[in-house]
């Protein structure tokens, strides 16, 4: 008997957690972002770069607790549709934000004795492009929820 395919998906959505100082919503961290708290202190960098894969976490494991959702080593596709409050920035900014999503999302595991992606919730079982293959893409702006739609989608056989 022939083997039937099924589509195993996972979606949610990580609203921003950013806010500008008159207290709008912006777009989550992109490049020029990262590049500018890199620049200054070292360790404030890093922080935003935990602080910024804990809220993606947080979104991601309230998602796969209620989908029953458990990492494996087979390819998942991952699409990330960035909303942003306008048009301002420019894709390659806004997509830079993908690192810390896709390290979020990852099973921690070690790797030369010493454990990667230590906040990582494992959604899928690592970033390389053996397990994941990305898609990134901008949806329509909306100034009141920005953030980032996920949708993970990995193909299971139906063991009928």
């Amino acid at each position: 008997m022939a083997r039937r395919e099924l589509i195993d998906r996972l979606e949610f959505f990580i609203p921003t957690n950013r806010v500008a100082k008159n207290g709008r919503k912006q777009g989550m961290d992109g490049l020029n972002e990262i590049v500018r708290q890199s620049r200054g202190n070292v360790h404030h960098a890093n922080k935003r770069k935990y602080e910024n894969e804990r809220h993606v976490a947080r979104y991601a494991l309230e998602a796969m607790k209620e989908a029953g959702w458990v990492a494996d080593e087979r390819l998942c596709f991952v699409e990330l549709t960035f909303i942003e409050p306008d048009k301002r920035r420019d894709d390659d900014n806004v997509f830079a934000g993908a690192k810390y999503i896709l390290d979020a999302l990852c099973r921690p595991h070690p790797r030369g004795g010493r454990i990667i992606h230590s906040n990582g919730v494992g959604a899928f079982f690592d970033d390389d492009p053996f397990h994941i293959a990305l898609h990134c893409k901008r949806g329509e702006p909306d100034k009141q929820n920005p953030g980032v739609r996920v949708r993970i989608t990995r193909m299971v056989e139906d063991g009928s």
